[in-house]
C-alpha cells in the first residue's frame, strides 16, 4: 500500500514473521517504504517472487475444500476513471477539492481517511459498523535502542512477544 500515511496498524515488531524477525524497526509503528523494504526483503530470501502476479484484478476467489487450496480468478481490464483501492493508490489522482466516498473503515481507511479529509471538498465514508480506535502513542526508537535490538536479538524477540501477548 503507498496510500498518504500508509503504515502499520500495530507495533511494528508484530509485522516480524517468525522465520524473519527484524530487529531495527525504527519507530513503533513503522511507516510504509520500511515495512515494504522488509516484505520485498522476506520474499526475495524466500524465493516468492517467480510465484507471484502483480497488477492483476482479482474477479473471484472461492476456496476448495477437497484440494484445501484457494482458486482465484482474475480479469484482464483496469477500473475505469478516478476509482482505485487503497492498496493500489493512484497518486496521479489530484484529490484537492474534489468530492470523495471511500467504501470501508478497516485498517487502511483508519490511516489515509485524516490524510485526505482535508483536501476533499466533501468526504463521504460508507461503513458497515464503526472502528473502535485507540492513540497509536507512536515514537521513533533511538538509534541507540535500535543497535540494542540489533546487537541482542533476543531483546527484540522479548518485546516482540510481550507486544503478541499484549495486543
Amino acid at each position: 500500500n503507498t496510500y498518504p500515511g500508509a503504515s502499520c496498524d500495530a507495533p511494528s515488531f508484530l509485522y516480524s514473521f517468525s522465520f524473519a524477525q527484524k530487529a531495527d524497526w525504527s519507530r513503533r509503528f513503522a511507516w510504509q517504504s520500511e515495512l515494504l523494504a522488509y516484505s520485498v526483503q522476506c520474499a526475495v530470501q524466500s524465493g516468492l517472487l517467480p510465484h507471484c502476479r502483480f497488477n492483476a484484478e482479482v474477479t473471484a476467489a472461492r476456496f476448495d475444500d477437497a484440494r484445501s487450496l484457494w482458486r482465484i480468478e482474475l480479469a484482464g481490464g483496469d477500473v475505469a476513471g478516478a476509482q482505485f483501492h487503497s492498496a493500489r493508490w493512484d497518486h496521479g489522482v489530484d484529490l484537492a477539492g474534489k468530492r470523495i466516498i471511500v467504501i470501508g473503515n478497516a485498517a487502511s481507511a483508519v490511516q489515509f481517511v485524516p490524510q485526505i479529509a482535508p483536501l476533499a471538498s466533501q468526504l463521504t465514508i460508507f461503513q458497515r459498523s464503526a472502528n473502535w480506535l485507540m492513540p497509536r502513542n507512536d515514537h521513533l526508537y533511538s538509534p541507540r535502542v535500535q543497535r540494542a535490538f540489533t546487537r541482542w536479538p533476543w531483546l527484540a524477540k522479548a518485546l516482540h512477544d510481550f507486544q503478541w501477548f499484549f495486543f
